[in-house]
């Protein structure tokens, strides 16, 4: 199994403000869809509320530490990062996504494989962020998106594999 993680930070380094995300791009939002589609999804609780929903065509997964946390059908919870990655339905996945909040991006980070990072080239108010060393990352693959009508920040799309 490739455990990865997928990402949308700003060159601040935010990626939430009052628990949402604080840009819509939705080329970065296709990109984030066609790239996770098929694949089990790992979020915290906070994450997955602030989502509003789960994601279809998806197995998500949702960590927390609420004993009788409510979810929809199909959803499954579990209360640490190791019992998300050891439930059959994952661990037996050609490849996982870590899709937030912060803190469980942190907890994963070290045995992480590869991170799809998309950079936001502005710096945007907030209260949650992504922290990575890209020193232990190596480019594998690079799409450049200019600004436009319907996205309002230029955005990098890269796919980065531990050295």
């Amino acid at each position: 199994m490739i455990l990865s993680i997928i990402v949308a930070a700003a060159e601040n380094g935010v990626i939430g403000k009052d628990g949402k995300m604080p840009w819509r791009l939705p080329a970065e939002s296709a990109y984030f869809r066609g790239t996770t589609l098929g694949h089990p999804v790992i979020t915290g609780r906070k994450n997955y509320e602030g989502m509003g929903r789960p994601l279809p065509d998806r197995l998500n997964v949702v960590i927390t530490r609420q004993p009788d946390y409510k979810v929809p059908p199909g959803v499954i919870v579990v209360h640490t990062l190791a019992d998300a990655l050891g439930l059959p339905q994952v661990r037996d996945q050609a490849e996982v996504f870590i899709i937030g909040g912060s803190q469980i991006y942190d907890e994963a980070m070290p045995m992480t494989d590869k991170l799809y990072l998309t950079k936001i080239h502005a710096d945007i108010e907030g209260d949650t962020f992504f922290r990575y060393d890209p020193d232990e990352w190596e480019l594998e693959w690079s799409e450049h998106h200019p600004a436009d009508a319907e996205n309002k920040y230029a955005f990098t799309l890269q796919r980065l594999v531990r050295k």
